[in-house]
């Protein structure tokens, strides 16, 4: 039987097995700890490893990994330009040179695929977008004011969402913004979110959302600070939140890497809405031998540069299967390895330090069985 037969016949299971009123509408949905289907389990099945070759390396610091029409990956790492690696995972080289200049890159921070097979890189370095076509031929660039990320494409190229902190009066504060990139310039179009819009001062890191489609249009949209996964209609209503306050992940948590003897902070990392409407969530939290990934100096006491930490030691993963019709929990486990992205396809991108100190990206296949 096939993996998405399995998870049909899953969810047909949990909502026979629910009372009567539990998928109906409302506001906020609590999900707890109790699992709706107690053989289920989460499988990850290794396909490629990204890694650099003949003197061109993935930098340290991934912000992010995304794949465009032709299938293509997208590694952008550092302050370099772009590294692209094709669909059987081989490093094809750079998008780009490093400058900023057209054709160049200062500081790519997202990449997402728009119209035809051309592809939207955010330059938050050179604060601009600049699109690429499928032959990665420069065209036009967009300046922005602000750096919306991580990207999603409503209509393009009259409606982008990102989310973040950015310049604009009528969006401070608020954590989802709509840029219309159809001119030289962004054009911020409205900004909206699931609180008050108010964010006090040196807080901002409270702003960061993770965004993926939703089937049947709209959006969904989880703070990366706490556990908390709203779902939303084009173009700004919210439809309902779902909230997990698990021990491993209590309340509010500050972005941030921790210390030698501190803690990194728990966040949510990526999710993905698979082809049966169960909602996937990727979610970081600190390896057990998370001290490990401080160089020796840090515990000296001395100062390093964040990319001397092995963020593949700093955290592991708990990946997370919700059926958010019935806000049941179908599965939750624990992987030893740092999940960064979500990719077509249900697969997932993980970071990877080898033992020569190089950085690697794995990507995987995520499914849901029973037991």
């Amino acid at each position: 039987m096939g993996a998405r037969s399995t998870a049909r016949r899953l969810a047909a299971i949990v909502l026979a097995t629910l009372a009567p009123n539990a998928a109906s509408a409302q506001s906020e949905r609590h999900i707890g700890d109790q699992r709706a289907c107690p053989r289920c389990e989460v499988t990850v099945r290794g396909e490629h490893v990204l890694t650099g070759s003949r003197g061109v390396d993935i930098p340290a610091g991934i912000q992010a990994v995304r794949v465009d029409q032709r299938g293509r990956f997208w590694v952008l790492a550092g302050d370099e330009p772009p590294l692209m690696f094709d669909s059987a995972g081989r490093l094809l080289g750079r998008v780009g040179r490093k400058g900023a200049g057209p054709g160049e890159f200062v500081r790519p921070r997202d990449m997402v695929p728009v119209g035809g097979d051309s592809v939207l890189v955010l330059d938050a370095g050179a604060a601009r977008f600049s699109l690429w076509s499928a032959d990665l031929k420069p065209g036009r660039t967009i300046a922005v004011e602000g750096f919306p990320t991580p990207l999603l494409v409503e209509d393009w190229p009259a409606a982008i969402l990102g989310s973040g902190s950015v310049g604009s009066p009528s969006g401070a504060g608020w954590p989802l913004h709509r840029l219309d990139l159809s001119g030289q310039v962004a054009e911020w179009k409205s900004s909206f979110g699931p609180d008050d819009g108010a964010v006090r001062p040196g807080e901002y890191w409270r702003l960061a959302q993770v965004l993926a489609p939703a089937r049947g249009g709209g959006f969904w949209a989880a703070d990366e600070a706490q556990y908390r996964v709203g779902r939303w209609d084009w173009p700004s209503r919210r439809v309902f939140f779902l909230r997990r306050t698990p021990d491993w992940f209590p309340g509010t948590a500050r972005r941030a890497l921790g210390t030698p003897r501190t803690a990194p902070s728990p966040a949510v990392s990526a999710m993905h809405e698979d082809d049966d409407g169960l909602l996937w969530v990727f979610l970081r939290v600190p390896a057990p031998d998370w001290p490990d990934a401080w160089p020796r100096a840090a515990h000296e006491g001395g100062e390093v540069d964040y990319r001397q930490l092995d963020l593949s030691r700093l955290f592991d993963s708990i990946i997370e299967v919700i059926d958010p019709r019935s806000g049941a929990l179908m599965a939750s486990e624990r992987v030893a390895e740092w999940v960064i992205a979500s990719l077509p396809g249900g697969r997932i991108a993980a970071v990877e330090v080898d033992a020569d100190g190089a950085t690697r990206v794995r990507v995987s296949r995520v499914g849901l069985r029973r037991r």
